[in-house]
């Protein structure tokens, strides 16, 4: 929200803080093997408009590991952490 300035003003600082946020307690729930609390703070992360935390939600969707599966919403958060990879990378891909 905070780095796309989606109902709120855009501001890259509060965008970082509150990913920084997610992914340390996620990365903390991880170790732990607490799985659902894990994709509960990278949905945080991702809500707040951060690629990576796209990519671990649409993971763990697609997996079902901490989250219900639900196939047809994965490729929706691989879609959104994808966007922002190098034109060179996504030709690569596209490619293969």
């Amino acid at each position: 929200m905070h780095q796309n300035g989606l109902g709120v003003q855009h501001n890259v600082d509060e965008a970082s803080r509150w990913y920084i946020i997610g992914s340390e307690q996620a990365a903390q729930y991880k170790k732990r093997q607490e799985y659902a609390i894990t994709a509960h703070w990278y949905r945080k992360a991702a809500d707040q408009g951060f690629e990576f935390a796209h990519f671990q939600v649409g993971v763990w969707i697609q997996s079902g590991r901490g989250v219900g599966r639900n196939l047809p919403e994965a490729p929706e958060h691989l879609t959104v952490a994808a966007k922002d990879l190098p034109a060179e990378m996504r030709a690569r891909n596209e490619a293969e």
